[in-house]
C-alpha cells in the first residue's frame, strides 16, 4: 500500500513542478511597456498608462509595482521631456515604445523610474534598438527616496565607433569609479536586442547577457558603488533609439524544490497511515 501512495505522490509532484514553473521572468515586481490600448499594462481607458505621441515624463500611472512615475531630465537638470516619447514606431510589443534621443544643447536625455528597493537577487530585462552613434548608459542603483539616486549598482552601455559598436559593462570595486570592460558582444544598430541583468545585492555582484548570450567575465562583475539595496532603473543617452518591455523581476522558488517538499510531507502522512 505504501508503494501505491509513493507512486501517487510522485505523480502529483511532477504535476506541481510543472505548474509552478511560472513566468519566464519569475515573479514580476514591476514592468513598463509604454503602451496605451494594447500590450503590457494596456487598458481600455484612453491615453493610459501612456499617450502615444507624447512624453513619458510623469506618466505610467496604473502600471502596478512601481514606486514612481517615469521622470525625464536633460544635461543634469530639468527639461528633455520632448525627447523621451511614447511612440508606435518604437514598439517591440503592444502599441507603444520609448523613443529617446539627446536634448539639443544639453548633451543627453535621461529617463528614470523607481521600484520597491531590492536587497535580494533579482533581474532587469529590457529590449533596445539604437543607432550606430553616441552612447546609451543604464545604471540601476539605490534610490532612497531622494531626487538624485545614490549608490550605483551594475552599469552597462552601448558604445564604439560606427565599425565597432559593442556592449560594455562596468566591473566595479565599490569605489564609485567606472571600470569598463568590452564584452565582445556586438550592438546590432537598427535591430532589437534583449538585455538581461541578473543582480545579487547581497554579494554586490551581477551578470550580463544580450539575446541570451552571457558575457563571460574573467571574474565576477562587481557593483560600481556599495548600495545596500537597488530601487531605481535609469537610461541616459547621447544616442538615439528605442526601449521597450522593461521588466523588473525576482526568481520564483524552484518548482522542483517546492514539489519535493510536498513529496516529503505526503510520504510522512502516508507512512503514518500505513502504520496504523
Amino acid at each position: 500500500m505504501l508503494k501505491s501512495h509513493i507512486a501517487a505522490v510522485l505523480s502529483f509532484a511532477a504535476i506541481a513542478a510543472g505548474a509552478m514553473s511560472g513566468s519566464a521572468f519569475g515573479q514580476i515586481i514591476a514592468q513598463s511597456g509604454f503602451n496605451d490600448n494594447s500590450g503590457i499594462n494596456s487598458n481600455p481607458a484612453p491615453n493610459t498608462p501612456f499617450t502615444i505621441g507624447q512624453t513619458i515624463h510623469n506618466r505610467g500611472e496604473g502600471e502596478t509595482g512601481w514606486t514612481t512615475l517615469w521622470a525625464v531630465s536633460a544635461g543634469g537638470g530639468t527639461g528633455g521631456e520632448d525627447h523621451a516619447l511614447a511612440l508606435a514606431v518604437a514598439a517591440r510589443e503592444g502599441d507603444g515604445g520609448l523613443q529617446i534621443d539627446p536634448t539639443p544643447g544639453r548633451g543627453n536625455t535621461r529617463a528614470l523610474r523607481g521600484f520597491p528597493s531590492q536587497s535580494r537577487s533579482f533581474s532587469i530585462d529590457q529590449d533596445i534598438n539604437f543607432v550606430a552613434a553616441g552612447e546609451l548608459y543604464s545604471r540601476p542603483g539605490q534610490g532612497g527616496g531622494v531626487p538624485e539616486p545614490i549608490g550605483t549598482g551594475p552599469q552597462w552601455r552601448i558604445t564604439g565607433t560606427a565599425g565597432d559598436r559593442h556592449f560594455e559593462v562596468a566591473d566595479g570595486t565599490g569605489d564609485q569609479i567606472d571600470h569598463w570592460e568590452n564584452t565582445g558582444i556586438a550592438q546590432l544598430a537598427g535591430q532589437w536586442q534583449h538585455v538581461t541583468l541578473n543582480i545579487d545585492v547581497a554579494t554586490q555582484t551581477w551578470t550580463f547577457a544580450v539575446d541570451g548570450t552571457p558575457y563571460k567575465a574573467p571574474d565576477p562583475l562587481g557593483f560600481t558603488g556599495q548600495p545596500a539595496s537597488i530601487g531605481y532603473l535609469e537610461y541616459l543617452t547621447t544616442s538615439s533609439g528605442w526601449i521597450d518591455s522593461v521588466v523588473v523581476a525576482a526568481p520564483e522558488p524552484s518548482g522542483v524544490i517546492v514539489a519535493l517538499g510536498l513529496v516529503f510531507a505526503a510520504l510522512t502522512r502516508s507512512k503514518r497511515s500505513c502504520l496504523r
